[in-house]
């Protein structure tokens, strides 16, 4: 298996966007075996959070170029989710409900005999 190092792991993950099979691709090892490697180090950990953040960067200059050029979808995305702070975006309510629209049941099981139960219920008086 090929030899790793902080720093050929750092060279590697420049520009990956922080995706372990990439880095571990271009490193020569199985993405496990990289994964391990990179969480024994708070440093490559911290690395691979930053490569990520980049990657973030990237897909919000693309999106922001995309609402310049009045994309639809773009600023579709960016209304709905993204605005919420300025009164506008989509929200959504989620209601659980059981069988036909009434109420949940649940049962609560023990796990216990009869005998133990009254027991635990009445004390042990004989």
């Amino acid at each position: 298996m090929t030899k790793l190092s902080k720093k050929k792991v750092l060279k590697a993950m420049d520009g990956t966007g922080g995706i372990i099979t990439v880095i571990a691709k271009k490193c020569g090892v199985t993405r496990q075996h990289m994964s391990e490697y990179i969480n024994a180090s708070n440093e490559l950990k911290e690395a691979v959070l930053h490569e990520r953040e980049k990657m973030v960067d990237l897909a919000e200059v693309g999106l922001y170029h995309h609402v310049k050029k009045k994309d639809l979808s773009a600023i579709k995305y960016v209304m709905g989710r993204r605005s919420v702070m300025h009164g506008f975006g989509e929200t959504q309510k989620h209601e659980l409900t059981g069988k036909n629209g009434g109420p949940i049941e649940t049962k609560l099981s023990l796990g216990v005999d009869g005998a133990t139960l009254r027991a635990l219920a009445f004390g042990n008086d004989k």
